[in-house]
């Protein structure tokens, strides 16, 4: 059952929380785009967004969640979780490649890495594995351990669970949408956009059965690396 209602100060944190990231990749990645004040926009976004967890105002107690599982247990069902989104991932890159998307999607990628100093195979293996292992567990901290954890305690799970995957998603949305899809291409983006939510639900379902962001963040972290591998393959196809 959920707790009593938060205070209106725990509640307005938690709005923000909701809506920060989205209203902040529309100014780095819209207002900004090609402003060189664009790159220290998203630091300073960043380190605002995961630094609203740690305000004194009551919410990690609020959060705390009982562990049902093992570390060893988390590992594997957050395993088993990533490796289906990998191959998910897969079969998509697969029906995509021999497409025109693939070469649209190739295009902008590239353009996007370059523009960002990436032009090297080591660079995008650094960024790879700096927002597969580092941002995804920074994500699931925000997303899964503070957002999700704070409104699973005040409202049903199952509402919480779609609020908080709707969130995420539209974070993601207005990243994919400006950085890699082609205005042509809004299929796609419609796609992206329920893959994104999907995860989302189930990375959140994870954390509130397991008690633990193990097995969210494994599952995270292996979807990332599948979407950086098919983003190179793109690269390299052009």
């Amino acid at each position: 059952m959920p707790n009593p209602q938060p205070t209106p100060v725990q509640l307005t944190l938690v709005a923000v929380a909701i809506t920060l990231p989205t209203l902040a990749a529309l100014a780095y990645f819209v207002a900004l785009d090609g402003h060189p004040a664009a790159p220290h926009a998203y630091l300073a976004a960043k380190a605002i967004q995961f630094a609203l967890p740690l305000l004194p105002v009551g919410l990690w107690a609020t959060i705390r969640r009982r562990r049902t599982r093992s570390c060893a247990g988390e590992a594997r069902t957050g395993t088993v979780a990533g490796l289906a989104a990998a191959a998910l991932v897969a079969i998509a890159f697969l029906v995509l490649r021999d497409g025109p998307l693939a070469g649209a999607l190739g295009t902008e990628v590239a353009a996007k890495t370059r523009g960002m100093g990436i032009d090297t195979p080591i660079a995008y293996l650094t960024l790879a594995l700096a927002l597969s292992l580092g941002h995804s567990l920074l994500e699931e901290y925000y997303w899964r351990g503070f957002v999700l954890g704070c409104l699973a305690r005040w409202i049903s799970e199952s509402r919480a669970l779609g609020i908080a995957a709707l969130a995420f998603a539209s974070h993601h949305v207005v990243i994919v949408t400006c950085f890699a899809l082609p205005a042509s291409a809004p299929a796609a983006a419609v796609v992206a956009s329920i893959a994104v939510a999907g995860a989302g639900w189930v990375w959140g379902r994870l954390y509130l059965r397991g008690g633990s962001l193990l097995a969210p963040w494994i599952a995270h972290a292996i979807a990332d690396l599948a979407v950086m591998a098919a983003g190179y393959a793109l690269i390299r196809g052009q």
